[in-house]
């Protein structure tokens, strides 16, 4: 299969033109002769070789000699000795000349023993899931790696703290993923930070499981007399399958740019784990430069999903700060042995800064759910968008109040100008919404109280049809609506 970058024809300006040879197969293909051996003259103009067979590896690397490639293959548990070693012979051969290596498979612990140099690596992709073995690559691995590596995926196989590859001459790394094999003992906070610093340059960083589970008090001891880790050029920051507490250190512990990219994955084992000594997100930012400033919010989703028996709730909130360039902010909670409420969502949001977050987006599913108390959470919302959620619940709680101070009760979003109701024919099918069948008036009459209040809506959406709601026949004519019975 031949792919084409750009505006390509092989019949004009071929010598301008760049070919990623992918899978060339030599029988049987649906590419016409013509294309393939318009591809084998060409090895100039390949930018990445991906291969399956063991004959095509050797025709294409010995068509390519000379040039920098992109070496990708992968190789079955099942492949013979004989497969994997003619596979192991051929990376090793032209290990000199690659600027990119992505291997899958039983090669990979094949790999790791061999000690032949790459002075023009940039990119290095080593995937290999067998959780049985001790999958940790050896330090004298990284020793002949070129200094000039810019990026690296390890994916079932670990990776010591102190590698080789963390040292100096290894500063310019700028895309880091580590996940290791569930066996691999993982780092500390203090092991995870020394390697952060040694990595200044890095874009991209994804982690999942390397923390090690450390007794809450021992964790926070370990991390109190750290300094923070700039990391100015961090676009992209992803914490999987941690504890909520890790993730806070982690965060607690980091400057990055307030357009980076948060995403943490934790799981909950009870509300005594909610309670954090530090906020998650974190206060401590390149922008806002005062320790203990927040960093503002002007968007904000909480999503939850209870449909898998196997998690009895999962929980994401992801909210997004102010300013031209926008980060997001994403977390993900999965709590073993009971069901996040309300009040629990309360407890994780209370440091963060939402007073200037004007844009809500809630998912809650069909699970009763107070909804009042979390809009308390947010005064300054003027837009209301709800989708997997009890629809008739959230028209209740905006007739609810607070108090603010004085005798006098506040409705809450007192600002709200935008509500949106959006649904699909899935959404239905899978039941994770619920209508009640007098949503309309219900609807209706909560309006008509937020109107004499001077809180009229501007724009009303429900089923994707924008309603007129400004006018006091506008809402004589929504309280007829009704919904259809195959809804309800």
């Amino acid at each position: 299969m031949l792919e084409k970058q750009g505006a390509f024809s092989f019949r004009r300006r071929i010598s301008t033109a760049r070919l990623v040879v992918r899978r060339v197969a030599a029988y049987n293909s649906s590419e016409p002769t013509s294309n393939r051996t318009t591809a084998l003259r060409a090895p100039y103009l390949w930018t990445n070789v991906v291969l399956c067979s063991i004959p095509w590896k050797k025709i294409m690397l010995e068509r390519s000699k000379g040039a920098l490639i992109h070496f990708d293959f992968s190789t079955d548990f099942g492949e013979t000795c004989v497969t994997l070693h003619t596979s192991l012979r051929l990376a090793m051969e032209n290990l000199h000349r690659m600027r990119g290596l992505t291997l899958w498979g039983p090669i990979v612990p094949l790999l790791s023993d061999s000690d032949t140099p790459a002075p023009t690596l940039r990119i290095l992709t080593l995937i290999y899931h067998v959780p049985v073995i001790d999958g940790r690559l050896p330090d004298s691995f990284f020793a002949h790696i070129s200094p000039g590596l810019q990026e690296l995926c390890l994916n079932g196989l670990g990776i010591s703290p102190h590698s080789p590859l963390f040292g100096n001459m290894f500063t310019g790394l700028t895309s880091l993923t580590l996940i290791p094999c569930r066996v691999e003992h993982g780092w500390t906070l203090v092991q995870l930070l020394t390697v952060l610093e040694r990595t200044p340059s890095l874009i991209s960083l994804t982690l999942d499981e390397v923390l090690s589970i450390l007794p809450d008090d021992l964790s926070l001891h370990s991390a109190v007399a750290l300094n923070p880790v700039n990391l100015p050029h961090l676009q992209s920051l992803r914490f999987e399958h941690h504890r909520l507490v890790d993730c806070a250190n982690l965060m607690h512990h980091l400057e990055i740019p307030p357009s980076t990219t948060i995403n943490l994955s934790t799981i909950v084992t009870s509300r005594i784990a909610l309670t954090l000594p530090q906020p998650v997100l974190p206060r401590r930012n390149l922008m806002y430069n005062a320790p203990g400033v927040p960093l503002p919010l002007h968007k904000f989703q909480i999503m939850h999903d209870d449909y898998n028996p196997a998690i009895q709730t999962t929980i994401y909130f992801s909210c997004s700060p102010t300013g031209n360039q926008e980060g997001m902010f994403s977390l993900h909670l999965e709590p073993e042995g009971f069901e996040l409420s309300a009040s629990d969502v309360v407890t994780v949001c209370k440091d963060l800064w939402l007073e200037d977050v004007h844009s809500l987006y809630l998912s809650i599913g069909r699970k009763s759910f107070d909804y009042a108390t979390v809009f308390a959470l947010f005064p300054a919302v003027d837009k209301l968008s709800v989708r997997h959620s009890a629809w008739h619940d959230i028209v209740k709680a905006l007739a609810s109040g607070s108090a603010d101070g004085s005798d006098a009760v506040q409705l809450l979003c007192p600002h709200l100008r935008y509500l949106e109701f959006y649904c699909t024919k899935l959404d239905w099918l899978s039941r994770s919404i619920d209508v009640d069948e007098n949503f309309f008036e219900m609807l209706a009459t909560v309006l008509e109280v937020r109107r004499a209040c001077g809180m009229e809506l501007d724009r009303l959406l429900i089923f994707g049809e924008e309603i007129l709601c400004r006018e006091v026949a506008d809402l004589r004519m929504l309280r007829k609506r009704k919904i259809l019975k195959e809804y309800i």
